[in-house]
């Protein structure tokens, strides 16, 4: 094996879901097919996922860190990656509700290093969730392997880096932990580190299964994602249209006329409701959208006069930037890979994992 001198670390990311973790740990060790040493950072877990951490712990003989409060992914990340030693010749980051699939997972992925690309970072194939991109660029065949160049990662739930990208990405310190607002974006941050270094590349022949974001899981308890904070816009439209689905079978509404039935559904009820009256008469939803569009021009046009009194009042203000990653799912509300600034966070941006938030201020002349 050409890769057996060297050393590699794997951090996983921990926060309830217990059967998750069981089934995710099971399977690393089970197809990693190499020796590595693994760190777990739990963000302060409930009972019951204490209890099954403990047991893998004997099990596997991992090293556990516990956070005393919990602090969100962003913030667990760097408190605790400063824990680990810089001597590793390759670092995995990874989701603790991601199992492998692929066999002999991290040879074969670290042989993709040796490519005649310069290459920073790669992740395999993420099953289980919608990626219509994918079909749309082409696969390069290097060295076996089917391999995707130049392409943004859509969910960095398995990424895997060399030592000079991953030991000199820039650590917070314990006072921007502390202050920092954001809760999720580890992944964006770390891909766009990489890239500074190389090209972040995506092996298709090689899988693994992202657990909590696959349309399997919404189907067969759907009650758990409509009711968790954390993906309740982009689930409760996946589980809703799911529903909606079986309810007007044999009807059907496409995904774009789905969305647009939500933007103007009030509940689930009312969403139900609505699919049904498009199914009987959709002239009632021209006549919904053009008042909502009225209402959201009026809402508009108050929030730049808001905007321009604080302006004539502060000489410094605070913004939030909301920025749409290219390597995270695209968000209706804006364009993909953009950024917006806005003077409150829009209720459609809070607890979307689709966007990062970020604190900034802006001076007024």
């Amino acid at each position: 094996m050409k890769f057996i001198n060297k050393k590699i670390c794997v951090i996983s990311m921990t926060y309830g879901r217990p059967k998750y973790i069981e089934r995710s740990f099971e399977s690393l060790y089970k197809r990693a097919g190499y020796v590595f040493d693994h760190f777990v950072f739990d963000d302060n877990s409930d009972e019951e996922t204490q209890i099954v951490l403990e047991k893998l712990k004997a099990k596997y003989k991992f090293v556990l860190y516990k956070n005393e409060e919990r602090l969100d992914i962003y913030r667990s990340f760097h408190k605790n990656i400063k824990k680990i030693s810089k001597n590793y010749d390759y670092y995995v980051k990874m989701d603790s509700d991601i199992e492998l699939l692929s066999d002999n997972m991290l040879p074969l992925l670290l042989e993709n290093f040796n490519l005649n690309k310069k290459v920073s970072g790669m992740t395999p194939r993420i099953e289980g969730v919608l990626e219509h991109e994918r079909r749309t660029n082409e696969i390069e065949f290097l060295n076996g392997h089917a391999v995707k160049l130049r392409f943004p990662v859509a969910y960095g739930c398995f990424m895997i880096f060399p030592k000079k990208v991953f030991s000199s990405f820039e650590v917070l310190s314990d006072s921007e932990i502390r202050d920092m607002q954001c809760r999720w974006g580890v992944d964006t941050k770390l891909y766009e580190h990489a890239l500074q270094y190389g090209e972040f590349i995506i092996i298709e022949d090689l899988s693994v299964y992202h657990i909590d974001n696959t349309y399997g899981q919404r189907r067969v308890d759907d009650k758990y994602f409509t009711e968790r904070k954390r993906w309740s816009k982009i689930d409760n439209d996946e589980v809703w249209y799911m529903n909606a689905s079986k309810i007007i079978s044999p009807c059907f509404i496409t995904r774009e006329v789905y969305d647009s039935i939500k933007r103007i559904s009030s509940d689930y009820d009312d969403f139900i409701e609505n699919c049904k009256s498009h199914i009987n008469d959709n002239s009632f939803l021209q006549l919904r959208n053009e008042r909502r569009n009225e209402i959201e021009k009026q809402e508009k046009k108050q929030d730049e006069i808001s905007r321009e009194d604080r302006r004539r009042k502060i000489e410094k203000i605070k913004k939030y930037k909301i920025s749409s990653p290219i390597n995270f799912r695209s968000d209706p509300h804006m364009m993909h890979g953009s950024e917006e600034i806005h003077d409150e966070i829009p209720i459609w941006a809070k607890n979307n994992p689709r966007v990062i938030i970020e604190e900034i201020y802006i001076e007024v002349k």
